[in-house]
């Protein structure tokens, strides 16, 4: 599995990158990540651990700081939401598909790695409630950034993760709006980490950027 990066000016979409992986032009083991500044998202699905090939590229780059955000679902409108509260619905405990653990076996392996001397890796879980809201979510994030941390949002389609949300009302009533962010630039859902820019961008995401595709 290779560590592959994208631009975030890129104008290729989900659907684009999805292709690109279903027709043998890029690997199914590349795991595509989005750089904006310290923050890496996904653009597609993501797969148990994914996330340690680009914190292995990225530790080779020399950052030796990691926080992997896990725990959570998600799809092209962001993560879905409890109607009565307006809040997003907690990880089902029985749903191991996106359990911690798993990320935390993952970190620890990392972190005894004696050829990876010096790296810190640390999970946190955000999908059991206590990240209900965008704005918590982002809470997390500054607070991470803020301590010259790479941030790796480690599950599906997490560029979205800025998004508000949606029910199963919009998604049983109108499916089909699913495919309007999948056809939408990643340039374009970008912006909405603009704020990140705030942050100085460390030597190893410029190293990144530069071996990053637009296409």
């Amino acid at each position: 599995m290779a560590a592959k990066y994208i631009k975030s000016t890129s104008n290729l979409s989900p659907k684009n990158v999805w292709n690109k992986m279903n027709t043998g032009v890029w690997s199914f083991e590349d795991c595509p990540w989005v750089i904006i500044g310290n923050v890496y998202t996904s653009v597609n699905f993501t797969g148990d651990g994914s996330w340690q090939e680009i914190v292995r590229d990225l530790y080779s780059k020399g950052q030796k700081t990691f926080t992997v955000l896990a725990g959570r679902h998600g799809d092209q409108l962001g993560q879905q939401i409890d109607l009565s509260t307006g809040k997003f619905i907690p990880r089902d405990g029985k749903d191991n598909a996106i359990n911690p653990n798993d990320d935390l076996k993952v970190a620890k392996s990392l972190n005894t790695n004696p050829k990876l001397a010096g790296i810190n890796v640390i999970v946190n879980d955000v999908g059991s409630g206590t990240h209900d809201s965008v704005d918590k979510l982002k809470a997390e994030i500054d607070k991470q950034l803020l301590s010259n941390r790479i941030v790796i949002l480690a599950w599906c389609y997490s560029l979205f993760a800025m998004k508000p949300g949606w029910d199963n009302n919009v998604k049983n009533a109108w499916p089909q709006v699913f495919s309007g962010p999948d056809m939408t630039p990643i340039s374009f859902t970008a912006k909405d980490w603009d704020w990140v820019s705030k942050y100085s961008t460390c030597p190893a995401s410029i190293a990144a950027e530069r071996v990053a595709v637009s296409d």
